[in-house]
């Protein structure tokens, strides 16, 4: 999944082992490895993002859905940030996401 806006090209990559991985494409020589959002214990089957790239959603088959800030501060350091949300209540795994147009809903 691409993130909108910003300065950097970036790339979020869902993994079988439960992380969402933040690539920097602009890095030189090559793509970097930005940051790592950990907290699924079950693989992440979608990842949406925001349309002000400032926050991603992702999808896993540990029935939750995850709300994480894009954005680094001082008080949240990479590679290790936290998540704004967990949205539970799912009876199975989750397959999709989104996140509305103008960035209040998520589905």
């Amino acid at each position: 999944c691409f993130v909108p806006g910003g300065r950097r090209r970036q790339l979020l990559c869902g993994l079988a082992g439960g992380q969402v991985q933040v690539w920097d494409l602009d890095q030189q020589p090559g793509p970097a490895l930005r940051t790592r959002l950990r907290g699924h214990n079950r693989p992440v089957n979608a990842i949406a993002v925001s349309p002000d790239g400032r926050r991603a959603v992702s999808a896993s088959s540990d029935k939750e859905m995850r709300m994480w800030d894009l954005i680094p501060t001082s008080t949240q350091p990479d590679p290790d940030r936290q998540c704004l949300n967990i949205l539970r209540g799912h009876t199975g795994s989750v397959y999709g996401c989104d996140i509305s147009p103008d960035g209040t809903l998520v589905a």
